[in-house]
């Protein structure tokens, strides 16, 4: 399986090309955060389909479920069953996919809504998942779904692969060096200005450090520099998603905290998408660190 753009792991490779070879009902792509899961998702949905990846979006039997505001509510699940049930016509053997991306951040009722479907599931038809953390589903629902475990690519080939796309050898260090093997926040740290790296992990440190009145005094500057704010909410991120994940491998107190923190991050990264009030939801942010 080719992913553009993305580099995967031979063991990840070796089991999407059998996936593919004998596709299930469903399946739960599962790996570490920055793997490209969501870029290996849509991937797969092309080639099921058999349609390029341009025309997927407007694809009539095409779903794509992402959480709103940090979680994946009732609601949404609720449509996707609906979607579910449309006659899809044509003799292809799969005429419909639906992604869920993020799985983890649906609640205990949206899941068991989910598991209806996953225990009746509809012919021709995939549903992909994608998840860092599938001990947050229930059990009965990773019982009923393929499960493919994506290891992160080894950090020598991120190297040629970014050697190849021109960065400098140095700068791949420096990368690779605050990502590890986060590929989309490499590449981040390799794409934008060479300071803004610098200034959004600076004032994430700062945030996560200083006391909430000096975390308030870093909104009004945060709210009037969009890019500045994207960068600085992006790199908070990717701390507390690594964060999270190194807690919940040693069974750490710090769960929680971590697991809110990213749900207020989702949160403000969601506002400003929508261009919504960056003030307000950079505000609510600074006070739950």
């Amino acid at each position: 399986m080719n992913v553009p753009g993305l580099v995967l792991h031979a063991n990840g490779q070796a089991q999407l090309d059998a996936f593919l070879a004998a596709p299930s009902h469903a399946v739960l792509l599962s790996g570490p955060t920055g793997t490209g899961k969501t870029h290996i998702a849509t991937a797969l949905a092309t080639q099921l389909l058999g349609i390029d990846l341009n025309s997927l979006e407007q694809y009539a039997y095409y779903k794509d479920v992402r959480p709103k505001n940090g979680s994946i509510g009732i609601e949404q699940i609720r449509e996707l069953i609906g979607f579910f049930r449309l006659t899809v016509p044509g003799a292809a053997a799969i005429k419909r996919v639906a992604i869920v991306q993020n799985a983890e951040t649906m609640g205990t009722e949206a899941q068991n809504a989910l598991l209806k479907l996953l225990e009746e599931p509809p012919r021709d038809s995939v549903l992909i998942l994608t998840t860092s953390q599938p001990s947050r589903l229930l059990s009965t629902i990773r019982s009923r779904v393929q499960l493919l475990q994506l290891p992160a690519p080894n950090i020598q080939d991120l190297q040629k692969y970014f050697v190849a796309a021109g960065y400098t050898e140095s700068a791949i260090r420096t990368a690779l060096l605050r990502s590890g093997t986060n590929v989309a926040e490499a590449l981040r740290l390799l794409t934008v200005e060479s300071a803004a790296p610098d200034l959004a992990i600076d004032l994430a440190k700062q945030a996560l450090a200083g006391a909430s009145y000096d975390r308030l005094l870093l909104v009004d500057m945060l709210a009037k520099q969009k890019e500045t704010a994207r960068a600085f909410v992006d790199t908070l991120a990717a701390i507390a998603i690594a964060s999270l994940e190194a807690a919940a491998s040693k069974g750490a107190a710090t769960v929680d905290r971590w697991r809110d923190i990213l749900q207020a991050v989702h949160t403000v990264q969601d506002t400003l998408e929508r261009n919504g009030n960056a003030k307000l939801a950079l505000t609510e942010l600074m006070l739950a660190l």
